[in-house]
C-alpha cells in the first residue's frame, strides 16, 4: 500500500455500456473516498481527441504506443487494479497480467459469474465481485483499513 491518505485505483474494463457504467457509479459514489484513474478518461481520451479519431483502429502506430505505454505507466502508480469483466479483450487482459507483474493486487467484478472458473483469471485476481458497489464497498471497508 502506498503512503497516500487514499488509495489510488486503476478502472480497467472494455468501453461497452455495462461497463461504462461501472466506471460512472465507482466516480458517482466512490470517487470521494477513493483517487479513480479511468484511463479513457486520463489517456485515451486525450490522445483520440488530439487525433480526432474515436475508433481505436484508425489509430497510428505511434497513438497506439502512446496509449499503452501511458496505461502501463499509470498502473504502476496504483494500489489496486479493478477490472470489470463480461467478456475478455486483449486490452484488459494485459492490464490484469501487468498489475499483477507489479504486485498490483487486482479485484475482477464479473457481473455474471461467468469467468470465474478460468484458471488463468482465478490465479492472477486476489477477490471476485458481481457488482460494483461490493468490490468497491469491499476496498474500502476491508482493503483501506
Amino acid at each position: 500500500m502506498s503512503l497516500r491518505s487514499k488509495l489510488k485505483i486503476y478502472l480497467a474494463g472494455t468501453s461497452n455500456r455495462n461497463a461504462l457504467k461501472y466506471r460512472s457509479d465507482a466516480k458517482n459514489y466512490f470517487g470521494k473516498k477513493l483517487i479513480l484513474f479511468d484511463p479513457f478518461v486520463e489517456i485515451e481520451e486525450n490522445i483520440t481527441n488530439t487525433s480526432g479519431l474515436n475508433k481505436p483502429w484508425q489509430l497510428s502506430d505511434e497513438e497506439v504506443d502512446r496509449i499503452v505505454i501511458e496505461d502501463k505507466e499509470a498502473i504502476k502508480t496504483c494500489d489496486i487494479l479493478v477490472a470489470y469483466i463480461e467478456n475478455f479483450t486483449c486490452g484488459t487482459v494485459m492490464e490484469i497480467l501487468h498489475a499483477w507483474n507489479n504486485q498490483i493486487p487486482i479485484f475482477v467484478i464479473n457481473p455474471e459469474k461467468n469467468r470465474i472458473h478460468d484458471v488463468w483469471l482465478r490465479y492472477h485476481t486476489k477477490q471476485f465481485f458481481t457488482n460494483t458497489h461490493e468490490c468497491f464497498k469491499y476496498i474500502i471497508d476491508e482493503v483501506s483499513k
